[in-house]
């Protein structure tokens, strides 16, 4: 009966210390996967494109935690039960299936005192790995990003018109942004898997979305209406960010005159026949061009959050 009791236990201190572990690694895996950017997977790129883009997917930001987790949480259990994992896994395998039908009102006090001494050294172990995550998540991230925060910069004037400014904008956005639609490059998309935490942390820091984009230095049409958006946004223009109701594709919009302007150059100012095309197509005028007659309607989104139904406005 001891036996079964203790692999029950051995059981739920396996789950415990996977659970934590991944808790733990989940919200710094982006930090860890910036540093190894910095570190040689941008100058493995400029040598070999197929061989960085094979370790960027090694280290993708949703594969990372489930390894490191597991790695992390069977190093523990070697250290708290002295090398002896393999006995571990045999006891708490074979102790769990019969714990699982015998019930955990069996523990006795001595098995109770047993779980608390090791879930005591499992805390410890686990809180210096947190801390020294945490503190990695607090200063990584923004310490790199502050290098970049310079450079965000377009060079207007107060005497240049709306136009003027849109086109320094594009340009500035088409040298520092790299198309990665439908490319193997998706995978140094980063902001795709910004969670919570990480927004919190950016945002302690007064960055943005746009920040961690510029910083990839890839992205699609949803990364480059973001980026398009804010820039024009802190040039204190009325901005919002469109997209299709039934095409994937986002692009970012402009209000010039009390005329809101597609900013899209990438796509629909391909097919635009405005004199401002392809930088600036009217709104208007996009359920007349006939690829995107079949959009069935176009969402807006605000900065503050707000969705609005804007499919009038564009001409469905």
């Amino acid at each position: 009966m001891r036996t079964v009791i203790a692999g029950g236990y051995d059981v739920l201190l396996m789950v415990i210390i996977l659970m934590l572990s991944f808790t733990v690694i989940y919200f710094a895996r982006i930090p860890w996967i910036v540093f190894c950017r910095e570190l040689f997977i941008d100058r493995l790129y400029r040598i070999d494109r197929s061989l960085a883009i094979k370790v960027m997917k090694l280290l993708n930001p949703c594969t990372i935690p489930y390894f490191l987790s597991c790695l992390c949480g069977l190093c523990c259990l070697h250290v708290l039960y002295k090398n002896q994992i393999l006995h571990l896994v045999y006891r708490a395998i074979q102790g769990g299936i019969q714990f699982s039908s015998r019930g955990i009102m069996k523990r006795n006090l001595r098995n109770i005192y047993n779980a608390y001494i090791k879930l005591r050294k499992l805390v410890f172990c686990v809180g210096l790995i947190s801390l020294a995550l945490f503190i990695s998540e607090l200063t990584l991230p923004p310490y790199i990003l502050k290098m970049y925060r310079n450079v965000i910069r377009v060079n207007v004037s107060s005497d240049d018109c709306a136009l003027v400014v849109v086109g320094r904008v594009v340009n500035y956005v088409d040298a520092h942004l790299n198309n990665s639609y439908c490319k193997p490059e998706e995978i140094f998309e980063l902001d795709n898997y910004l969670t919570w935490f990480d927004n919190i942390i950016l945002s302690l820091e007064d960055f943005e979305r746009a920040h961690i984009i510029l910083y990839q230095g890839w992205g699609s049409c949803g990364q480059y209406a973001i980026v398009v958006e804010y820039l024009l946004r802190k040039l204190d223009f009325d901005t919002r960010i469109a997209r299709f109701k039934k095409i994937d594709h986002a692009w970012a919009e402009i209000k010039i005159n009390g005329v809101w302007y597609i900013v899209d150059p990438w796509y629909i100012g391909k097919y635009s026949e405005s004199k401002y095309a392809p930088l600036l197509t009217s709104a208007y005028e996009l359920a007349s061009l006939s690829p995107f007659k079949n959009g069935g309607g176009v969402l807006v989104q605000y900065h503050n959050g707000t969705i609005v139904d804007a499919g009038k406005e564009h001409g469905y």
